[in-house]
């Protein structure tokens, strides 16, 4: 298992934006869907926002099945309160979200009267 750490991909120890999100989920995926196992490390990440969880950790189960994820990505060095926003908070909405995600979008759109 290769252990990388999150600063290393996306260049940054303030991860808050969709750009540096993308970064993630493009390494994850590659890897993920090449079959190699990962052990993510926030060593070093100073600030973290759940959008840039949810661009870089949540769409990967839009694309990939959670058996496949849970297999091959592990998180370390990871604050306890960012920790439970990923595994409380994110993943489980990712998971729910790709589900059925035509039925969360028309919700949304009627949430927000588009």
């Amino acid at each position: 298992m290769e252990k990388v750490k999150v600063i290393d991909i996306v260049g940054t120890t303030v991860c808050v934006s969709d750009e540096a999100g993308n970064k993630l989920l493009s390494f994850l995926e590659d890897n993920i869907l090449h079959h190699r196992k990962v052990l993510l490390s926030f060593d070093g990440v100073k600030m973290l926002i759940s959008r840039f969880l949810n661009v870089g950790i949540g769409r990967l189960y839009k694309n990939i099945g959670t058996n496949l994820i849970e297999e091959h990505l592990e998180y370390i060095d990871i604050d306890k309160d960012d920790l439970e926003l990923l595994t409380k908070k994110v993943i489980p909405n990712a998971k729910q979200h790709f589900i059925d995600e035509d039925k969360s979008n028309d919700i949304e759109k009627e949430v927000l009267g588009d």
